[in-house]
């Protein structure tokens, strides 16, 4: 919660408070049949609240009355509205105009306008899009944006990211600044709708600048657009970025699990700072592994820290190597943790790795011959790590 909603929360309690307060003060002071004055304060306070209650309780049901009824006449015309929309987005026909005599059914219509977008792809969404433009609803999404409630503004910045294909960008750059997170990141994801290089390059570098919840949500978001991220907009934040925004970059590129023959770690993999090790051992198994990432990989299995040489081991497993086995048969020793991730990362090495467990078995160590054997009956039955 921003600091200006805490203000709105805390100024609406205090004013309830002091109506109540005030009212409440002004019932009491016309109680005179009562003499005593706590009796006369606790029978005002409680006819206030009574009252209230009553009020509340009746509008409620008015409220919940007037929306059943109104929901009645909606489900009457909806089906007609409906098929006509999808008509005219598959077909490219017209003929809503005579639906749009009243209130209610342009109402109506811009529900279904809206459901056809969320859910049509290509050439029918932009269809809808030019008619939702040509009905007046885009121009009215524009002015929601301009409310003060973060929940309208992000509504309206979803809306205007499907039909961003045909009515371009609109606000949705300035929605990147918006104070609201929820409606940064729904700005985000509406401008790699719109799938412009610009914009996706600006999501990318928000991203990592945002918080973690941010990168999450977007990262899926992102994926698609690896290809044109990895030609430019990674490479110069690898080499401009803060420490903050590269290690963030790396989560991403990690988080999105598909290979990346574009990323070259050549220059990452050779340098001596220990800053990247964890990142860059999470995202070597979606690389083409050269001399460098081999030299990398055996510098971090002898590391001295201990969940370094863990990491190590698990990015082991994934690549499959056996180059590595001698490194990871010194391993097979009698420090548990590293042990049981050294024989998982054996048995991902194939033949070669699976003969290796079984010797340990039969000539390792009593330590060593137990996460061995424990590592073949997890490859028997297809339930090993780093999968």
């Amino acid at each position: 919660m921003t600091k200006r909603n805490t203000i709105e929360v805390y100024a609406k309690a205090f004013s309830v408070c002091l109506a109540t307060f005030l009212v409440t003060e002004l019932v009491e002071g016309r109680t005179s049949r009562v003499q005593a004055f706590p009796l006369r304060w606790a029978y005002a306070f409680t006819a206030v609240q009574g009252v209230t209650m009553l009020f509340m309780g009746l509008y409620l049901v008015i409220q919940r009355g007037f929306a059943q009824w109104r929901e009645a006449r909606y489900d009457r015309i909806r089906p007609a509205v409906r098929e006509q929309v999808l008509s005219m987005a598959f077909e490219g026909a017209a003929g809503t105009d005579r639906l749009l005599d009243n209130r209610q059914s342009r109402r109506v219509l811009e529900e279904s306008v809206i459901a056809a977008l969320s859910t049509l792809k290509s050439t029918g969404r932009d269809r809808i899009g030019r008619f939702a433009m040509e009905q007046g609803f885009a121009t009215a999404w524009l002015k929601s944006f301009s409310s003060r409630s973060s929940r309208v503004r992000r509504r309206a910045i979803s809306l205007l990211g499907l039909i961003s294909p045909v009515a371009g960008a609109t606000v949705l750059p300035i929605a990147l600044h918006d104070r609201d997170l929820a409606v940064r990141t729904e700005a985000c994801r509406a401008l790699l709708i719109f799938g412009e290089r610009a914009g996706v390059d600006q999501v990318f570098r928000l991203a990592v600048r945002e918080s973690l919840l941010t990168r999450a949500l977007l990262t899926d978001d992102l994926r698609p657009f690896a290809a044109i991220l990895l030609a430019d907009t990674v490479p110069t934040l690898l080499q401009t970025g803060s420490f903050e925004e590269i290690r963030n970059c790396f989560q991403i590129l990690t988080s999105w699990n598909r290979a990346l023959p574009q990323l070259d770690l050549g220059p990452w993999l050779a340098d001596t700072d220990t800053r990247w090790t964890r990142e860059l051992l999470a995202l070597i198994p979606f690389v083409a592994i050269e001399s460098e990432g081999e030299e990398f990989l055996h510098v971090a299995l002898h590391s001295t820290d201990r969940a370094i040489q863990c990491a190590a081991l698990q990015t082991v497993g994934q690549v499959g190597s056996a180059a590595f086995l001698p490194s990871l048969q010194l391993l097979l020793g009698d420090d548990k943790l590293l042990s049981w991730h050294a024989a998982q990362a054996i048995a991902h090495c194939g033949a070669e790795g699976k003969s290796l467990l079984e010797h340990t078995v039969t000539t390792g160590s009593r330590a060593g011959a137990g996460v061995a054997l424990e590592a073949l009956e997890r490859l028997s039955m297809g339930t090993l790590g780093f999968s």
